[in-house]
């Protein structure tokens, strides 16, 4: 495969499971089953954390 399209689809499948972390994380209030860690930093894992405005409000 070519380094970019080899690139592009592992772009791909990170998307989708960052996605369906979300659907755990959306399914459990308290949050803790999610591993957002794996496929998110900054302010995409921030907003999307319990307690934050994102998701969650206190």
């Amino acid at each position: 495969m070519d380094p970019e399209e080899a690139t592009k689809t592992e772009a791909v499948e990170t998307y989708k499971a960052y996605w369906l972390e979300m659907q755990k994380l959306y399914a459990d209030s308290t949050g803790k089953k999610a591993n957002l860690k794996r496929y998110a930093a900054s302010s995409a894992l921030t907003s999307a954390e319990p307690g934050s405005t994102g998701l969650f409000p206190e």
